[in-house]
């Protein structure tokens, strides 16, 4: 145990960063449900006029609130809420699994007030998100350092935080590296020690992917197995390149146990919910060609760096960065009243893919300076770099999603985007892999690091590409910045230019009054990408 002691308390730290950050729900005396959307609805609208704070929150009261209520009425009066009575002539209930209700966390909606357990729910499955991602990262064998990095940068994750709205996504979500370490394991065991050696590790998993299958989200459940197969089944393959079929045949054994043995401890609520779902009006609703017009628009690549780019739904108002007074949404530039700053063609929600600046870049060094072997393609950096293409193909809308359209139960997702989970995943596990390898390339260069610095940032050669990726940022965020401060200054004569790209850009000028306020509400949110890009370097 002493070994393993700073790791224990990392995950510490892991756990207790998503309460200190949603302390307010957690400790406090606010709550997550979003009771302004009810005034949208009668019979609250005749009661008040409220322009809600974020619309989009809705689904969270309306639905979530709702679910767990209907829960909690049950455990009071001891029935099995079989079906719900209050949504037209009534529907099935426990079988769609939404509501978490099979779900173990779920017991604190009956132990605490709806108010404060959809905070509570949730801090802990972000903290469980970063536990699990710290433990996939020791697995795959990068450093402490690394393990927190990769736990800190999915747990705060845009996909994750803006799926607050979606607990069964989040609850979902968090158990997928923890499954790959599982498999890893397996796998690992069965090839150096044999079947019997790897069954605890087999249990293991199962037992994870039991609990995941009941999280809740079928959609979230069914990516977290195709990320699960492909891995095992890359895994197979390339050790049994080195090893041969025969040695391999008892991970492969241990590998179906584990997934059959999980999907049966979750069978309770996947087999009614596949009966259910085969009666969905989803079933076929959409053509191939239409779910790819769901997908990311190509612009929105640049959220990956600017995460409010395309503004957000919950922005009301913002400081003119010419005049410092405050300019409130009233109406666009055609006039038309409108609530908040928002102009991106996706929902923020289904559009939050922002993983942090220096993720990317510690990625981005881990995909392009893989450990020191010979073969490279046998590392989950090769895997998570594949696995992160296809992601991308998918969320783009790629001709690459019709392989997934195609396979069983898919023709109900029309979300493409939703590839995003994945994608996450593999950004903050090469993360951590990446910052593994910034450690160690530092233990091997000794005191030579800081002259290389200085030398690139002279533009001279560079002795490795850590520094080249160190200076390319710092320079790129330095420019960067200097160009937006230039900008302002010199507005004046630029302004036919911002007038032109601000109308060009399809959307803007139906969220913005005119061109200022464009020019003024992307002026900090650009600068901070830039000191962000200059602080990562």
């Amino acid at each position: 145990m002493k070994k393993y002691r700073r790791d224990f308390l990392w995950c510490g730290v892991l756990l207790l960063l998503p309460v200190v950050f949603f302390a307010p729900v957690v400790l406090g005396n606010r709550t997550l449900l979003p009771a302004d959307v009810l005034y949208q609805f009668q019979p609250y609208r005749a009661l008040r006029q409220v322009a809600p704070h974020n619309p989009l929150l809705g689904d969270l009261v309306l639905e979530n609130y709702a679910w767990k209520h209907l829960l909690i009425t049950a455990f009071h009066t001891r029935q099995l809420p079989l079906w719900d009575p209050y949504i037209f002539a009534g529907h099935p209930f426990l079988a769609n699994g939404q509501h978490s209700g099979l779900y173990p966390l779920t017991w604190l909606f009956f132990i605490l007030p709806p108010t404060r357990a959809f905070g509570v729910f949730l801090a802990l499955q972000l903290g469980w998100a970063g536990i699990a991602m710290y433990v996939l990262e020791r697995v795959w064998g990068a450093r402490r350092l690394g393990a927190l990095l990769a736990g800190i940068t999915f747990q705060f994750s845009g996909f994750l935080i803006a799926s607050a709205v979606h607990p069964m996504i989040v609850a979902t979500a968090a158990w997928l590296p923890l499954l790959l370490a599982a498999v890893e394991l397996t796998a690992r065991r069965a090839e150096v020690a044999g079947q019997r050696t790897a069954l605890p590790w087999a249990l293991l998993g199962a037992m994870a992917l039991g609990l995941q299958s009941l999280a809740g989200h079928a959609e979230a459940l069914y990516l977290s197995l195709l990320v699960m197969v492909a891995y095992a089944a890359w895994r197979l393959v390339t050790a049994s390149l080195k090893e041969g079929w025969r040695t391999m045949r008892g991970a492969a054994l241990s590998l179906a146990l584990m997934f059959t043995l999980g999907l049966g401890l979750g069978a309770v609520q996947l087999l009614p919910l596949y009966e259910v779902a085969g009666s969905s009006f989803r079933q076929g609703a959409a053509s191939l060609s239409q779910v790819l017009g769901w997908a990311y628009p190509k612009r929105r690549l640049i959220a990956f760096l600017v995460p409010n780019f395309f503004g957000n739904p919950a922005h009301h108002a913002f400081r003119d960065v010419f005049s410092g007074e405050m300019v409130r949404a009233t109406v666009n530039a055609y006039g038309q009243p409108i609530g908040a700053f928002y102009w991106g063609l996706k929902n923020y929600v289904e559009g939050a893919a922002y993983v942090g600046i220096l993720p990317l870049l510690l990625a981005g060094i881990a995909v392009w300076r893989p450990p020191h072997t010979r073969r490279w393609w046998k590392s989950p950096v090769a895997f998570l770099t594949v696995l992160s293409l296809f992601a991308l193909g998918c969320i783009f809308g790629t001709p690459i999603y019709a392989l997934v359209y195609h396979l069983p139960f898919f023709s109900q997702s029309h979300t493409p985007f939703r590839w995003v989970f994945p994608l996450t995943v593999a950004l903050a596990a090469l993360a951590g892999l990446g910052a593994t390898t910034v450690i160690e390339m530092r233990e091997r260069g000794g005191g030579e690091q800081p002259r290389g610095v200085r030398r690139v940032l002279l533009f001279d050669t560079a002795p490795n590409l850590v520094t080249w990726v160190a200076a390319a940022a710092m320079w790129s965020g330095g420019v960067g910045l200097m160009g937006l401060w230039l900008s302002r200054l010199s507005y004046p004569a630029l302004a036919p230019e911002v007038e032109r790209v601000f109308h060009a850009l399809a959307g803007a000028d139906r969220a913005f009054p005119d061109a200022r306020a464009f020019y003024s509400y992307l002026f900090p949110w650009l600068q901070a990408a830039a000191v962000f890009l200059l602080s990562a370097g």
